[in-house]
């Protein structure tokens, strides 16, 4: 629900306190009143605490991990409701100023007028895991060139550019592409060759204004004799001198950009094993922390080997595509947590309707917080989602109760992303609950179970038990797979089905076969 008063308003963004429409109070003076209803925002933001009237607190204010003094106010006026106000340092005035300098502009030629909708420009305040700190983000008419979009607009424009580029898939597999992405920036496409996983990445970047000639889509063909990550990272040459890898000019480039997103393909992943090429990478990501309102990470390489800090900036997505075959190597469970594993193996030979479409759907220029997440931990989610946390977090303990006699039960990291993908996907209801949870199933459970041993054969019944509510005996089983169309989690169904099927006819069974 949107929060609106005067020209203050909030919406469902993660960690937003609230946006601020620029006026002449903020240009001139570096000052702006907070409306009532926006008080506990800001008090909540704080852990809690009240600022008591006439007296202040001094706030920091952090701009691309920037910090400027400010402070919070509670004006001693003679009216009954508090006068709650932010005043900013000298240094930040001028920033503002300069910023906002067509605002600045137009209030001079126009004083006391209201600014147009269509060129008025706004400052967000985000809470951090810090009282009294706020990160900025200043929206000004040269950064609305780049579309703000909700998450279901961005959807319906993913799906119409690549359905007029010839290629078919269907709505759903868009939405729960962007949602992994959302959830997390690092991504494993599977499936047969051929179903056209590669072209799928290259058009979704596309049509968000990410192509190899502006810089923002990097595709890197995997080599199988790849056993480090110098290929990717970079390496000194005979002469000393660090020659940079694709991986971190493109990492350089998204952090002189921030506002923008950039992609990273890396096409047949496992040709190579992803432990030695990519494990440290993987660790990095997973380094991610808030520090001064900013996702940060560890270094990707020394700072003494590569001359200056690279880390993994926000607005940076990696996917990799996977085929799996007697010439390519399995992942292990390291590589799995940290991914959502998407498989595409539907082949529609006979769906010629995309084709004969004729109309053109131009790209767009997003920006990153379009496509970026905004929960780090499970706490960060909680306040505003227990009852759904607390509901998946159960239904997950009765998956790990099935998975615990194999030794393949989820841990925290799991959870926390399962929970944060259906949180977004319920923030504009892109799916129905049971699909989201199914698909989360699906890429975060099943790839991890394997094996010859019965046991494994035991666990695929139960989980098939739980997916559709019947049970499956040795005397019945064939009867029972065919029964799905029905089932709470049809598309984790369907999987347990085949991974069943396999292992009664040889006695071994994965994911991946």
């Amino acid at each position: 629900m949107i929060q609106e008063v005067a020209s203050w308003s909030k919406d469902n963004i993660p960690g937003l306190i609230g946006r601020k429409k620029v006026d002449w109070s903020i240009v001139e003076h570096g000052e702006t009143v907070i409306p009532l209803d926006f008080h506990h925002n800001f008090y909540e933001a704080n852990a809690g605490a009240v600022i008591n009237r006439g007296k202040r607190e001094e706030v920091s204010l952090v701009i691309n991990g920037k910090k400027y003094k400010a402070f919070l106010r509670n004006a001693d006026r003679k009216v009954e409701s508090d006068t709650l106000l932010i005043t900013f340092g000298k240094d930040l005035k001028d920033l503002v100023k300069e910023a906002f300098h067509s605002s600045y502009e137009y209030f001079t030629k126009n004083p006391k007028s209201k600014i147009p909708d269509e060129i008025a420009e706004f400052i967000e305040f985000y809470r951090t895991e810090e009282p009294y700190k706020y990160r900025l983000s200043l929206i000004t008419n040269e950064s609305k060139k780049l579309v703000r979009l909700s998450d279901k607009e961005m959807v319906d424009h993913i799906y119409n550019y690549i359905k007029t580029k010839g290629f078919y898939y269907e709505k759903e597999e868009v939405i729960n592409l962007f949602l992994s992405l959302k959830t997390k920036p690092f991504v494993i496409l599977s499936g047969i060759s051929g179903t056209g996983k590669t072209m799928m990445i290259k058009w979704f970047a596309e049509s968000l204004g990410a192509t190899k000639e502006n810089g923002q889509f990097t595709l890197i063909p995997v080599r199988p004799d790849w056993s480090d990550g110098s290929d990717l990272l970079g390496y000194r040459d005979i002469k000393g001198e660090f020659i940079l890898g694709p991986v971190t000019v493109t990492l350089k480039r998204a952090a002189d950009n921030s506002n923008k997103p950039y992609f990273i393909l890396l096409d047949e992943m496992n040709l190579a094993r992803v432990e030695y090429y990519f494990s440290d990478f993987l660790s990095v990501m997973e380094s991610r922390e808030w520090r001064d309102g900013k996702l940060v990470t560890h270094k990707v390489l020394p700072e003494e080997l590569m001359g200056e800090k690279v880390g993994v900036p926000d607005n940076v997505y990696i996917i990799g595509t996977v085929n799996m075959d007697e010439t390519t190597f399995p992942f292990s469970k390291k590589v799995l947590d940290r991914a959502n594993t998407i498989e595409f193996n539907r082949v529609v030979l006979d769906n010629f309707s995309f084709l004969e479409n004729t109309s053109v759907v131009e790209n767009i220029s997003i920006n990153n917080s379009n496509i970026m997440g905004g929960f780090l931990h499970l706490k960060d989610a909680f306040q505003e989602n227990s009852d759904l946390i607390r509901y998946i977090s159960n239904e997950l303990m009765k998956i790990n109760n099935i998975l615990e006699r194999i030794g393949a039960h989820v841990g925290y990291r799991v959870r926390d992303e399962i929970c944060f993908y259906i949180i977004y996907n319920n923030k504009e209801k892109l799916l129905k609950f049971n699909n989201a949870f199914d698909n989360q199933i699906f890429q975060k459970i099943l790839p991890r179970i394997s094996g010859s041993d019965y046991r494994v054969f035991n666990v695929l019944q139960e989980l098939y038990t739980f997916c559709t509510g019947n049970n499956i005996s040795d005397e019945n089983i064939e009867e029972v797979l065919r029964e799905v169309d029905g089932a709470k989690y049809v598309r984790s169904a369907k999987k347990l089905g085949e991974m069943i099927r396999k292992y009664n006819e040889g006695e071994f069974t994965s994911f991946w076969l």
